[in-house]
């Protein structure tokens, strides 16, 4: 898989190819070393692969040019997700990976579609595909804010009324707007988690319809 614009350089397809004649049973992909895009872009494309990492805990550092076997076209064709992100999905299929340093080429003709805007979409398709993971580690990380918070909040309020401590009189505003910021992010992770469920019951509940549809126009087919 290539694109044709000069990017994915033609004579590294013999790199990926002699790299497969030993390793038949693994995907190829091509880790770029260098990149010919601006400063500004280089380093939204960092924070997109550091962001991927802590949503996920996986690494993504490969794009679409890869070689792989029919099997591994067969099973990751299966999966709804490669509609999303394909790198992203090669990852979760935990089909064996090797990685190969190759720098990106120089387009051929006219100039790249991915701008900013496109990469932030770029990214968001990446990091959905693992919404299982996404989701469990926004709860996790909202349950250890508030816990953080709750100490806070009870410290302030120990200090304020059982001690002869003086504190500033923005201690009383302080703790209301702690108190906010726990109830936001309390609300917000439930309502992660309900639309989280609710989108998945929505997916399975399409697949059956559909998987039902299908069985309906194979018995008229045999009739």
């Amino acid at each position: 898989i290539m694109d044709g614009d000069g990017e994915d350089k033609p004579n590294d397809l013999l790199k990926l190819i002699k790299k497969s004649q030993d390793h038949e049973d693994k995907i190829i992909v091509a880790k770029r070393k260098k990149r010919s895009e601006s400063i500004l872009f280089k380093l939204l494309y960092k924070i997109y692969k550091i962001s991927f990492y802590f949503l996920t805990g996986k690494i993504i550092d490969f794009g679409n040019f890869v070689l792989m076997s029919k099997n591994h076209i067969n099973k990751l064709i299966s999966m709804p997700e490669i509609n999303n992100h394909l790198a992203a999905s090669i990852i979760k299929s935990k089909l064996p990976i090797i990685k190969i340093p190759i720098d990106r080429g120089d387009r051929y003709l006219g100039k790249s579609k991915m701008n900013y805007e496109s990469l932030i979409l770029h990214g968001l398709k990446a990091i959905s595909v693992f919404s299982n993971q996404v989701i469990v580690r926004i709860i996790i990380f909202s349950i250890l804010l508030i816990f953080f918070l709750t100490i806070i909040v009870i410290f302030i309020f120990y200090i304020r009324f059982f001690t002869d401590f003086l504190i500033p009189g923005q201690a009383t505003s302080a703790l209301g707007l702690l108190m906010i910021f726990i109830l936001v992010i309390l609300t917000n992770s439930i309502l992660i988690s309900f639309l989280y469920s609710s989108i998945n019951n929505n997916y399975y509940y399409e697949i059956e319809k559909n998987f039902e549809s299908l069985i309906v126009v194979e018995k008229k087919s045999n009739k």
